[in-house]
């Protein structure tokens, strides 16, 4: 398995919280000319950084000693971006039940809206998440 951009972005992230990506260093991997498969790590391509540039050697070791950890990170990311936008339609459901003044059902979506913002605090989130029903 070969680390990626988003990954070794990642990795910086965790090494050096004060540094930037894309402003004090820029990742890069190499693709064949035909093809979308990666051929080997992704590596620091540009360092700005006043820090000493950490080696390939380095990044990669931390990268293969905390993946079960980055994937967790990875994983809770996309579930809340899952949530987000499932909170943006609950909004649109209370909203309609405001505009209809229909209080159960204005209850139902607050309910649901509540729900949502709870996921992150499920016991075993990111790994299993029960999603609320979303009201009729």
């Amino acid at each position: 398995m070969l680390m990626t951009n988003p990954e070794l972005i990642y990795v910086l992230q965790q090494l050096y919280p004060q540094l930037e990506a894309g402003k004090d260093y820029v990742t890069g991997c190499k693709k064949p000319n035909e093809g979308f498969s990666q051929q080997e790590h992704a590596f620091i391509w540009g360092w700005r950084a006043d820090v000493p540039q950490p080696t390939q050697e380095f990044l990669e070791a931390y990268w293969e000693a905390n993946m079960p950890a980055m994937l967790s990170g990875q994983l809770a990311q996309a579930t809340r971006v899952e949530r987000n936008n499932r909170l943006a339609e609950a909004d649109l459901l209370v909203e309609k039940a405001i505009d209809k003044g229909d209080a159960v059902a204005e209850r139902a979506a607050r309910d649901y809206r509540q729900a949502l913002r709870d996921v992150p605090s499920q016991p075993g989130f990111p790994d299993t998440v029960n999603w609320p029903a979303k009201p009729a």
